[in-house]
């Protein structure tokens, strides 16, 4: 089985913390970032299905906001999973919070055998963001991601872009993490790889957004003003089109529908 590069300890300390946050950023600041109105606007706008109750499994789903967002953009029934305790408590208040079941919150390991079995062709999107670079053998990660997926479903990953001039603020800031992570996969060829052809029809792959320094803020505030910035200024000088490049872009994104 792939090796995990992080432990359940250190997700179960960053779920804590953020259940313990006094400060939170206000709602006009945090829902502006340029990368996710690219997410957004660009491709989610453009690739995803508008059909109302398809079933959106996201993999390592706390603390549970996308789905929420999916749900309310796209009208579809969130599931997670998530197998840090912590992290299943916060995105069950998250889902109480916005009149969804907690019920569809599974405190589970997605990796085992067992819940491979039990979830089988089951949710009609499979959607992980940050997770597969966690592990060292991530093609055997992206098969688990399909073998849960129901035949003519959809495949959402998204992964950090943690190098170039991306690499040189997170040794900066935070290079703790650097070793948290499959650096190898973050590179639009050998990222496009993961996924089977044999299996998979490409919908769109490509890095996304331009620059976020959300990507190694190291709980620094000065970095929440900064994004601010950013996030006034980039639109005025890129639009709606965004400026995707292997040196700054934060994200790699693949899109595929299971044949």
């Amino acid at each position: 089985m792939s090796e995990r590069l992080t432990k359940n300890e250190y997700w179960q300390s960053v779920y804590e913390k953020k259940g313990r946050r006094f400060f939170k950023m206000p709602r006009f600041l945090a829902t502006v970032c340029y990368s996710e109105r690219i997410l957004w606007e660009n491709i989610y706008s453009k690739y995803l299905p508008k059909t109302s109750g398809l079933k959106i499994l996201e993999i390592g789903s706390a603390p549970g906001g996308n789905l929420v967002k999916f749900h309310r953009i796209f009208s579809y029934e969130p599931f997670g999973v998530e197998y840090s305790q912590k992290g299943a408590e916060l995105n069950r208040k998250k889902f109480k919070t916005a009149g969804l079941s907690e019920n569809n919150v599974i405190f589970a390991d997605f990796m085992s055998d067992a819940f491979q079995q039990k979830y089988q062709e089951r949710f009609d999107i499979a959607y992980s963001r940050g997770f597969i670079e966690h592990f060292s053998d991530t093609k055997e990660v992206v098969e688990k991601h399909l073998n849960v997926l129901s035949r003519g479903g959809y495949l959402i990953v998204i992964i950090p872009n943690l190098r170039g001039i991306n690499y040189c603020f997170q040794r900066l800031f935070n290079k703790e993490v650097i070793a948290m992570h499959n650096l190898a996969i973050m590179d639009k060829i050998k990222f496009h790889g993961l996924f089977p052809t044999s299996y998979l029809e490409e919908l769109y792959c490509n890095y996304f957004g331009t620059f976020n320094f959300g990507l190694f803020r190291d709980r620094r505030k000065i970095f929440d003003f900064l994004q601010w910035q950013l996030n006034l200024v980039l639109p005025l000088l890129f639009g709606k089109r965004g400026f995707e490049n292997r040196f700054s872009s934060p994200y790699l994104i693949y899109i595929g529908r299971k044949k």
